[in-house]
Parts: structure tokens; sequence; C-alpha cells
């Protein structure tokens, strides 16, 4: 059951808070990952760890999971999050979104939930995630829409007592390039949260100016 899921989660204060709220990140989360329908035959590449929410719920829905930071700072409270029961199913990495160690057309599976409004190079990292998607697999991409970006701010002055980054990339932005380069785009839209299930690549390349 979808609770058995969530609820085995160890919360964060953040978490606490949206629950409050009548959000809960790690329920959309579950919804996206379902809707993905993803291949359970290999790994998910997932990026980037941050606090483990994606990866947790990854590990819980059966998956082998590869996840991977700029850093492993978080690495303690990613590894509370994924819990012992569910260590043996996730692999943690230091990773440059900005140059991934892979091959063109190599990684099946992809998910990156939340990260594009983090980065400093958002489009150069969008384009390394296509570079290395294997046509035949599933990518998905999502981000806070207007009201997540708004709740979270309200959140990180709360518990941080500062501004929650907003990013130099739109998530609108990032699906006009999937829309261009992908045969298939399915928006999945949650109450914090959209994101884009992309299928069939095309042999096209990103553009340059989406950087």
């Amino acid at each position: 059951m979808r609770t058995d899921i969530v609820n085995t989660v160890p919360s964060s204060r953040t978490d606490e808070l949206l629950r409050e709220r009548g959000y809960d990140l790690l329920d959309e989360y579950l919804t996206i990952i379902e809707k993905a329908h993803f291949d359970s035959s290999g790994p998910v590449l997932e990026l980037a760890t941050g606090t483990g929410r994606t990866a947790a719920i990854l590990a819980r829905c059966g998956f082998d999971v590869i996840t991977g930071d700029i850093t492993l700072g978080k690495r303690a409270e990613a590894l509370i999050r994924i819990a012992p029961a569910y260590g043996n199913r996730v692999s943690m990495a230091a990773l440059n979104m900005e140059r991934l160690p892979f091959r063109d057309n190599s990684v099946t599976t992809i998910i990156s939930l939340n990260t594009i409004h983090e980065l400093d190079h958002p489009g150069a990292c969008v384009q390394e995630l296509i570079r290395v998607h294997d046509p035949r697999g599933v990518l998905v991409i999502g981000d806070y829409n207007e009201t997540g970006f708004a709740v979270l701010q309200e959140i990180h002055r709360i518990v941080f007592g500062r501004d929650h980054s907003r990013g130099y990339l739109s998530i609108q932005d990032v699906e006009d390039e999937l829309t261009r380069l992908y045969r298939t785009i399915t928006k999945i839209e949650t109450p914090l949260n959209v994101s884009y299930l992309c299928r069939g690549k095309l042999p096209v390349r990103s553009s340059r100016t989406f950087i």
C-alpha cells in the first residue's frame, strides 16, 4: 500500500511543516515514480541525492538505485531516510551533473526531481541527462510549480532562516527542450511539482543556447 511506502521514510522538519499545510513531498514522489513505470531489471540513476527523498522511495518500491550528488555532504541524512533495511538497494556516488561519467545513450532509467532550481548551470546539467539517456528507456525531470516554490519559501524561512532558491532555469524552459528532443512527453502534475516523463529520444542534439 502507498502508506506503507511513504510512512516508513523518516520525516524531516521540512516534511512535518509541509504536512501541517496539507502537502506531502514523499507521496508526490511516489505518485511520479508509479506513473513512470520504470523497468526494474536495471538500476535507476537518480540525481541529485540531496537528503535522500527520491532514493528512499525508489528503494522501497523495489528498485536498485545509483544516486549521485556533487558532494556527499548530506550522505548521513540521506542514509537515515533510506534506512538500513533498504541500504543494499542504494549506491551513492559523487557525481557532477555537468560532466556525468557515462557514455552517450548508456543509461536506461533516469530521474531528477526538484534539482534543477539548485544548480548553477542547469541547462548544461539537463543536456548531460539527455546525452547519457538511452533512447529505449525513460527519463523523468521535475521541479516545483509556483505553489511549490511559494510553500517552500515559507518553510525555508522557518527552518533555515533564508530564502528558498528559485534557480536560473524554469521547468517550463526544460519542457520546451524536452519536447524538441523526445517523441513522447507526458506531463505529471502534483500539488507542489510539475514533472515530465520522456520516452523515445530523437537523434537531435540539444540546443547550444539552452545553457
